[in-house]
């Protein structure tokens, strides 16, 4: 709860992350009750599966181009956000990333492989050596995950049955409905799989 950011837009249940911050009551108690019952009926509110992606322009080409905008998932954020953050830690904590996935490792950033990259390129230089160097473009690589191969991969790193039953729960059947503003001239459509 401490990692929330107060002040933040509130999600679709009207459940702004401050709530969760009060000094009024003890949320910890009670997430903690629900978040159990959650795990031991494995089935977990409708809210949870319900999202509104909303487009975000990135800044970089034409504003009316959908391929221009990156969607954003709002969750009922709150309470999801806190119970994906439990799952997260404790995976992290059994599955170990290699440095060279620089934007998922804590401490390391895609920034750091731009860097190294250019140290590569500057040491064959000097040394009037040849270099070869491939990029992948990965471009919303992430957004087309299939569940069954996160599945997979969490019982390849043998992550326990129970956190891969957390990361079904979470997305099981999830759904969402997607908004769009004026700068976009047709509606774009965003598919979730599970």
């Amino acid at each position: 709860m401490k990692m929330m950011k107060s002040g933040k837009t509130s999600s679709p249940d009207d459940s702004a992350a401050d709530l969760w911050k009060s000094q009024c009551w003890n949320p910890a108690e009670w997430l903690t009750d629900f978040f159990n019952q959650v795990v031991t009926e494995k089935k977990v509110p409708e809210s949870w599966q319900q999202s509104t992606t909303i487009p975000t322009w990135r800044k970089k080409g034409c504003p009316g181009n959908c391929a221009c905008y990156r969607p954003n998932r709002l969750l009922s954020h709150s309470i999801l956000k806190i119970f994906e953050r439990i799952a997260d830690s404790r995976i992290r904590d059994i599955v170990e990333l290699t440095t060279n996935q620089c934007g998922f490792v804590s401490g390391c950033s895609a920034i750091d492989a731009i860097h190294a990259s250019c140290f590569l390129l500057e040491k064959h230089r000097e040394k009037r050596r040849p270099v070869h160097l491939a990029f992948l473009d990965l471009e919303n690589a992430l957004e087309r995950v299939p569940c069954d191969v996160i599945w997979y991969a969490l019982q390849q790193h043998s992550v326990p049955e129970e956190l891969t039953e957390w990361v079904c729960i979470i997305y099981t059947s999830p759904k969402s409905r997607s908004e769009y503003t004026r700068a976009l001239r047709y509606p774009h459509y965003f598919l979730m799989s599970s």
